[in-house]
């Protein structure tokens, strides 16, 4: 304090204190040892010189450690040991300014040695004391996290000396390999460490992200590789955690992790470091990918050629239809991007039907997911990517084909009977999307076609909406049939997309772009086909067959709902016929009125829809055709009451009253006859009772 004593007196005078503690503990005990260790890492902050001098505080630094390591070794004092690496480590990062101004290399032997005798003394340690923390042990855990620290600083000194030049010059580059293989080498020969494993991973993918000569990134690539190799080889040993005594896939799911993201970090942060070319770099990505997809599916063969746990194999096919589809999408884009990942999930079908992988369901999911997804968010979105031609055009690469290869994977799978309940649930699902893609390309066809080729657009007409109709409405009767009538989700699914379905039709057909009642909505065609059909007849005859698949395999209320929207449906079309044929092709009822014989002609054509379903009830012992039927029949009373009859006058009214009387009475006596005093047992939405 008042420089009687000289900066390196004192230095030494302190240091010889501290040793002398250290050695006092012999015979007085831990206590003594703790402050001599305490006191000899803080002689240093307590001297000061105009002349620092690092190889002295390295030489220092060493003699204190060892003597205090050989202390603890002496007496058995193992948190003498934890105190005295950290220490080290505490100087380390103390001394990081020296690292960065021209004393890397005795910085870095200083780590080599500090490393080098934490992992060397944990992993001496008794087994049997390793989960005492309370004493301090330096055991593996320790090691692993001194390790994490140590490669913090590695990463920092290598990036300051990387800001001073273009790329990492040749003293940043060695210190960070020669860390990393440091890492590896630990967590291969000594068992009980290969914790290191992910900082040697972590660590060269952080490197790698650091731009400047090809070289340097690759090398910091192939390191990465190296990790993933052993972290394959750790997962090849361990299949059983050895705390929880489950299944230990963190290997698996690590090798995969640092892998794919590796390559995919450094692709997106500057393709340009692999290469000038960027297309080149690209290329150069993709390789690497398709090199990772047949690492990790070679594993996934391996293992399960061993009878591995499935959990292990899957995870790992998985990250090669992982690599594959980054591969893809770093070597393509466009029409190629979605031939390239087809070709992948083709793969994965051959390996669900021949190798019986597992994980290929999840794998043959995501492929095609990625397939959809890239035609609906990237390539449908730009007009200029379909082209005009109807029918055949690019909607067959970008929907098509992922749907039958769906579908292939789903006629392979039907048969099987040794699938566990997750495997049938996956099954099911790989059905489901395969005919959810079917009716997504019909769809999107019918779009293409409606609007020229321009599939994202907010038009749509009366005669498109009544495709679309059909289209969701054909997907309820696929849910329907005796085929997949065990697959839950599809059922469901069928379910939903119906009432989706409903609703539109209810909505857009009925009321919204009909042509009753929307002025822009014109009727196209002829007598016999036009808008008319597929807009309304078509949608009808789908809701009605429906209704009848639906009958014991839907609540009542659901088959009831069909049907009725059905015999709407009908006599909305029938309805809109006559007016077609009267008033040409705009039939809109604010618009154009209705002549008294158009008015007769419609409740006539009504009337025999209300006889016909009574006729078709009775044959068929239907009550819920019957019912109809009276629905309608009173319907077209209540118009000729109301309606047609009051434009008519003296004896054509009188006329009129007796004809409609006369049917009535007639229509009466048959719903007495067959309905009212029926004895026979009917069927009612598909079961038999008795009335």
């Amino acid at each position: 304090l008042y420089g009687f004593i000289s900066a390196h007196v004192a230095f030494i005078a302190l240091g010889v204190i501290a040793l002398g503690a250290m050695a006092l503990s012999l015979r007085q005990g831990p206590l003594l040892a703790a402050i001599g260790l305490l006191a000899s890492l803080a002689t240093p902050l307590l001297i000061q010189t105009e002349t620092p001098n690092f190889m002295a505080l390295v030489g220092y630094l060493l003699v204190i450690g060892f003597a205090a390591l050989a202390l603890a070794r002496r007496t058995d004092w193992r948190w003498l040991e934890t105190g005295t690496v950290f220490g080290w480590l505490f100087w380390l990062y103390m001394s990081v300014a020296a690292a960065t101004g021209g004393q890397l290399i005795l910085w870095s032997l200083f780590l080599v040695i500090g490393f080098g005798a934490t992992v060397w003394l944990a992993e001496k340690q008794n087994p049997e004391r390793a989960g005492d923390l309370a004493e301090l042990d330096l055991n593996p855990i320790l090691a692993i996290i001194w390790g994490v620290l140590a490669a913090g600083l590695v990463g920092y000194v290598s990036a300051e000396g990387h800001t001073n030049r273009d790329g990492f010059g040749l003293p940043e580059m060695a210190l960070a390999v020669s860390s990393i293989l440091a890492l590896c080498g630990t967590a291969a020969v000594m068992k009980r460490q290969c914790g290191h494993l992910v900082i040697a991973g972590v660590l060269a993918v952080a490197l790698g992200l650091f731009d400047g000569p090809s070289l340097q990134v690759i090398v910091f690539a192939v390191a990465a590789a190296v990790v993933v190799l052993l972290s394959i080889r750790e997962a090849a040993e361990r299949d059983v955690h050895p705390l929880t005594k489950q299944t230990d896939v963190f290997w698996p799911i690590f090798a995969v992790g640092l892998g794919l993201g590796g390559v995919f970090l450094s692709g997106m942060t500057d393709p340009s470091q692999w290469n000038d070319a960027a297309n080149r770099a690209d290329n150069i990505h993709a390789m690497w990918m398709g090199a990772y997809a047949a690492l990790f599916a070679a594993t996934a063969l391996y293992f399960q050629s061993k009878s591995r746990p499935n959990s292990i194999t899957a995870v790992f096919t998985l990250g090669a239809a992982g690599a594959w589809a980054l591969a893809a999408i770093f070597a393509f884009d466009g029409l190629s991007l979605s031939l390239a990942l087809s070709l992948g999930a083709a793969i994965t079908v051959a390996a669900i039907g021949r190798l019986r992988l597992p994980g290929a369901r999840l794998a043959l999911l995501g492929l095609t997911g990625l397939v959809f997804a890239h035609a609906f968010l990237i390539q449908f979105p730009d007009a200029n990517n379909l082209s005009p031609r109807p029918v055949f055009n690019a909607l067959w690469v970008y929907l098509a084909v992922p749907t039958a290869i769906l579908g292939a994977a789903g006629y392979i799978l039907y048969d099987r009977l040794d699938e566990t309940k997750s495997r049938q649930f996956l099954n099911g699902v790989i059905e489901a999307a395969a005919l959810a893609g079917l009716a997504l390309f019909v769809v999107f066809q019918i779009r293409h076609l409606s609007n020229a080729g321009v599939v994202y657009t907010d038009q749509i007409g009366f005669t498109e909406l009544g495709l679309q109709v059909s289209t969701g409405l054909c997907f309820t009767l696929a849910g329907l049939s005796k085929r997949f009538s065990g697959n839950l989700v599809l059922s469901k699914m069928a379910e939903i997309i119906s009432y989706v379905t409903l609703a539109i039709f209810t909505i857009g057909s009925l009321f919204g772009l009909s042509p009753f009642f929307n002025s822009s909505e014109k009727i196209d065609g002829n007598i016999i086909f036009n808008s008319l059909t597929t807009g309304l007849l078509v949608p009808t005859a789908l809701l009605a067959l429906c209704a009848w698949r639906a009958r014991g395999r839907r609540p009542a209320g659901y088959v009831n709902v069909l049907g009725g929207l059905a015999l709407v449906g009908s006599m909305s079309w029938v309805t809109a016929m006559v007016r077609y044929l009267y008033n040409g092709t705009n039939i809109n009822i604010f618009f154009v009125n209705f002549e008294d014989l158009e008015l007769w002609t419609i409740s006539v054509v009504w009337l025999v829809i209300g006889v016909a379903l009574l006729a078709l009830g009775v044959l068929r012992k239907e009550r819920a055709l019957r019912i109809a039927s009276g629905g309608v029949i009173i319907l077209t009373v209540l118009k000729a009451f109301l309606i047609d009859m009051a434009g008519l006058e003296g004896v054509l009214r009188a006329l009129s009253f007796v004809a409609l009387g006369l049917i009535l009475i007639i229509i009466g006596r048959a719903y007495q006859r067959y309905w009212l005093s029926g004895t026979k047992p009917e069927k009612s939405d598909g079961t038999e009772v008795s009335t």
